[in-house]
């Protein structure tokens, strides 16, 4: 009995509540968001929460949370989703794996300051750049993994985010903090790189997770003179195709677990700088690194177990005093017939089609030619005759 009665009293307040509930939220158009009517009652919040009609911005209907201003998830619509200006966080997985959005537009998001983690992961239809307005200064991990999205437009007034422009032509990288060694303290950067990254010199160390995902299709080590430390995870799960100018790296002496883990389009030899101390897990596993040399004639002195990548060619040591060093190194697994000494062979040159092209003109060529002039004097010559 005490169970109906609270829950009849709760109806009651509702009840005259009801006409000021409605106020404000009929309307699918922008709202300027209703104030909280009844504070410390969590009932009464999580009903209007769970009952707010879906407004629309842009193409897509969005839900709201009590305060009018968080986008909570998707209700229904496809096309460009149009942030309005009221908006001030775009809470956690709000739109994953949502098929029907295509673009994402913020340039009327005046007041959103977060994008909450995975809000819009495996979203593989939203494709286009994303405008980065001045109040943002939250944006989670893999918000933007498994999309098309291509390209940043930062505004010059967001004090959160930087984009560095030393990374190569073809590169992009939003990163959190202004700092000039923006791989040390940045959030991880995961879905918000592109392109062909050159790591620049001014970095010592790339952090926990930092490129965890990324759509980088290459690293540049060639000016990474400063770079010491790969941390876990640091470039898992990428595009990487190509690691170019690794051994430039002359003062990098740990990678850590799972670095380069899962990099599946890896397809390239791959040469281990001198200085190299430590290897972790995993760190090259489930890649297909074609020759693996060392430039070092003695193995790093720590080495965990299963460190041993998936090597489709051979392991290339200095030496044969290396040779046996690295065969006897505690958790390597190499075996006598996979090590060789030196480098490995230039890659043969393309076998050139000229001899061939050739064959064609001279074997097909001059016949052709020969027939048709042929042809071309008996015809005038008998047009010739025929007119006479």
């Amino acid at each position: 009995m005490k169970k109906i009665k609270t829950i009849n009293k709760l109806l009651s307040s509702f009840m005259l509540l009801s006409p000021l509930i409605g106020i404000g939220f009929n309307n699918s158009q922008h709202q300027s968001p209703q104030k909280n009517i009844i504070e410390n009652s969590y009932s009464i919040n999580d009903y209007l929460s769970s009952n707010l009609e879906p407004v629309k911005m842009g193409d897509i209907y969005v839900n709201l949370d009590e305060t009018g201003k968080i986008i909570q998830s998707y209700s229904s619509g496809e096309g460009v989703l149009e942030v309005l200006d009221y908006v001030t966080e775009i809470a956690t997985n709000a739109f994953e794996q949502n098929q029907k959005i295509t673009s994402l537009d913020l340039s009327n998001a005046t007041s959103l300051t977060t994008i909450g983690e995975a809000s819009f992961l495996d979203c593989i239809n939203l494709s286009g750049s994303i405008i980065i307005n001045e109040k943002i200064k939250s944006i989670g991990v893999e918000v933007f993994g498994g999309t098309k999205i291509s390209s940043f437009t930062l505004n010059e007034k967001n004090q959160y985010f930087s984009i560095p422009d030393n990374l190569g032509p073809n590169a992009q990288v939003l990163i959190s903090g202004t700092d000039k060694k923006w791989i040390d303290n940045s959030l991880p950067i995961g879905d918000l790189a592109f392109g062909d990254i050159v790591i620049p010199d001014t970095v010592s160390s790339i952090a926990h997770s930092a490129f965890y995902g990324s759509k980088i299709t290459s690293i540049d080590f060639s000016n990474a003179s400063n770079l010491e430390t790969i941390n876990v995870n640091a470039f898992r799960n990428s595009s990487i195709k190509t690691i170019k100018e690794f051994e430039k790296a002359t003062n990098l002496t740990t990678i850590e677990s799972n670095s380069f883990a899962s990099c599946n389009n890896l397809d390239c030899d791959l040469m281990i700088p001198a200085n190299i101390t430590t290897l972790k897990n995993y760190c090259f596993s489930e890649t297909t690194v074609k020759n693996l040399i060392f430039l070092s004639e003695t193995p790093p002195t720590t080495i965990q177990y299963k460190w041993n990548p998936t090597v489709t060619g051979k392991v290339y040591v200095p030496s044969e005093v290396a040779k046996q060093a690295y065969l006897n190194a505690s958790n390597f697994g190499f075996k006598t017939n996979q090590v060789e000494i030196g480098l490995p062979p230039e890659p043969s040159p393309k076998k050139s089609n000229i001899g061939l092209i050739l064959g064609l003109v001279f074997g097909l060529g001059i016949p052709i030619i020969l027939a048709v002039t042929g042809f071309g004097i008996w015809y005038f010559t008998k047009k010739k005759k025929n007119n006479c």
